[in-house]
């Protein structure tokens, strides 16, 4: 298939870019909101926060394992395609809108320390879940994506919630920090 039939099929590079980073989020037959997705449903049934975070931090590296490299591409056009560069912006809202909305989840959950609003817990869940962070790991330091998920549920429990044992990471054992809290 030539260049110019693909884009005349699905639209130019933003367009092409939006099909196939949707098909890798939802699933190959159609486009899916995000609030409908099956594990959003899943982590909104869920009761903990520790819970929460662990699921997401999966799905996250789940989610990135299909879409990183191709957004680090979309990141390269970007720096020289206005179209690009404007889909890369709107994802990265898109993503920050989602992270509030699963940030207010967690908070109403409930063991998330008090200094930490939703919008707090949001941007940093935003920039750690980015696929910069998924790929400095995975690929720069050869991690696997599942590691990266332990990782993700690590730090976000540590930062965000106020007391109880931690999973450490690789070793299937728990420990609880001094005085009991995350730092």
């Amino acid at each position: 298939m030539s260049v110019d039939t693909l884009y005349s099929s699905v639209g130019r590079k933003p367009e092409l870019v939006r099909a196939v980073l949707e098909s890798a989020i939802s699933g190959p037959d159609w486009p899916v909101p995000a609030v409908e997705r099956d594990y959003v449903q899943q982590i909104r049934l869920m009761q903990g926060a520790r819970e929460k975070l662990s699921c997401y931090a999966q799905v996250i590296a789940k989610i990135n394992a299909r879409t990183a490299p191709l957004l680090a591409v979309l990141s390269d056009a970007a720096t020289t395609d206005v179209d690009c560069a404007e889909l890369l912006t709107e994802i990265a809202d898109w993503r920050a809108a989602n992270m509030e909305l699963f940030a207010a989840d967690v908070r109403e959950a409930g063991n998330v320390r008090a200094d930490l609003d939703y919008r707090r817990i949001a941007d940093i869940v935003w920039a750690t879940a980015g696929f910069e962070h998924y790929l400095q790991f995975v690929v720069g330091r050869e991690w696997t994506p599942e590691e990266n998920g332990a990782y993700l549920a690590e730090v976000w429990t540590m930062t965000f919630l106020v007391e109880g044992p931690i999973l450490l990471v690789g070793t299937g054992r728990t420990a609880l920090l001094p005085g009991g809290r995350h730092r």
